[in-house]
């Protein structure tokens, strides 16, 4: 598996996007529901109503025509209602229904990220740790082969008890190692399965990385991508615009509600209505007192804009802070990174010599055992700086709003020297 499949198959089974996606559908659908009133509301009723002394027979409205009771009648009603005005109660639900459905658009875009940069983590920590294992791998036989070579010269006088213990030592410290190492593989190979959508006790076999992608862009030109692409920035922004719909709509309920309705009535009764009867009306509605319900409504909206107001200065602090933090590591693993390899041709021609002068009499089994011991740290400080390297590139691309197709399509060009 490339880490182009990776980052594909993680797209396509990661069941976390199922569920983003599950609440842009749900937003969808409010969005219809804040709409319906504006529109008529058509609705139909039948009744029959049997009483102990005689009434006025009633729908929604009734005639004054009637002159006397009745103690039973059957009522069949359609009526259909329609608000004109209601000051920005339904303006207010509706745009903020339109605001949540596009945060929840947005998040789903982010998630969508979210899980390409966790899969290409995910991915390099795999390749990092079976990088180490080869190494200690590689360390092992050596070890193995100075303890052999150095119980040899014990047994014929020419090492000491000392020299046998520190390459057992040697021996033992690397073979704890390589448990470490295979424990990593298998972390590392179940948080990948698990990003895949699939289960971590499945095995995964990817491809190794070959090259290390070059990196020259000013973070300048870094800060302004994420400001630009950056969904949490747009999410942030309309979950102002969605907090001061709500303000409308909140105050919207202290005013009146105006809307007209009419109604087609036929009755069947012992007195004088019989037959259809139709009428019209213009209403209009106000609470005198709620209980303060209302008001407090309104100061819990004016908190709430405040606070996304906030949410906002705060989010764009933290993509400032998550591009510089990503920009610098990757200035440090790229100084390291060179570093590193100046260090393993050194430990490595080090180990070179250390063994002509331990072939030749001149150096002991412990100068062997502590020059191999340097050229282990330095190959695994190398790997880890190569490979932190990468992840700090994908986690720079993740802040800068990106998805991780330029690090995809720079790791397939070949490697320049």
């Amino acid at each position: 598996m490339t880490l182009e499949q990776a980052v594909a198959t993680a797209l396509d089974e990661n069941p976390r996007l199922r569920q983003a996606m599950a609440r842009v559908g749900g937003a969808s659908a409010n969005v219809d529901v804040a709409y319906a009133p504006f529109l008529p509301r058509v609705g139909t009723s039948f009744r029959y109503s049997d009483f102990s002394a005689p009434v006025l027979p009633g729908g929604a409205f009734v005639p004054a025509s009637l002159s006397e009771g009745v103690r039973s009648f059957v009522l069949a009603e359609a009526g259909v209602q329609w608000t004109i005005y209601d000051f920005g109660r339904t303006q207010g639900r509706y745009c903020q229904a339109l605001d949540r459905e596009r945060i929840e658009a947005l998040a789903l875009a982010r998630a969508r990220q979210t899980i390409a940069f966790e899969a290409a983590q995910a991915y390099f920590r795999l390749l990092a740790a079976e990088a180490n294992l080869e190494v200690r791998d590689e360390a092992l036989q050596r070890a193995v082969s100075v303890l052999d070579d150095t119980n040899a010269r014990f047994a014929n006088g020419d090492a000491d008890r000392e020299d046998v213990l520190r390459a057992e030592v040697e021996v033992a410290q690397i073979r704890q190692e390589i448990f470490g190492a295979r424990q990593a593989i298998h972390d590392a190979e179940s948080t990948l399965n698990v990003v895949l959508g699939r289960s971590a006790a499945e095995p995964v076999v990817i491809v190794p990385v070959d090259r290390e992608p070059a990196f020259d862009e000013s973070f300048e030109s870094c800060l302004e991508t994420a400001a630009n692409s950056r969904r949490e920035i747009d999410m942030a922004r309309r979950a102002v615009a969605e907090s001061r719909h709500g303000l409308e709509a909140a105050r919207g309920e202290l005013l009146p509600k105006v809307y007209v309705r009419s109604s087609l009535i036929g009755s069947d009764s012992s007195g004088s209505l019989n037959g259809w009867i139709g009428g019209v009306g213009l209403h209009v509605d106000q609470w005198l007192y709620t209980g303060g319900a209302h008001r407090g409504e309104v100061r819990n909206r004016e908190a709430q804009v405040s606070g996304s107001i906030a949410a906002l200065q705060s989010m764009l602090d933290q993509v400032t802070l998550q591009v510089r933090v990503s920009y610098e590591a990757i200035d440090t693993d790229l100084a390291s990174i060179r570093l590193g390899k100046t260090t393993i041709s050194q430990a490595s021609e080090n180990l070179r010599l250390t063994g002509v002068k331990y072939n030749n009499g001149t150096a002991t089994p412990t100068d062997m055992v502590d020059a191999q011991t340097a050229l282990i740290r330095a190959e695994s400080a190398y790997i880890t700086a190569v490979y932190s390297y990468l992840i700090d590139l994908a986690q720079l691309q993740y802040a800068m709003g990106n998805d991780q197709n330029w690090l995809i399509e720079q790791l397939k060009l070949p490697e320049v020297r």
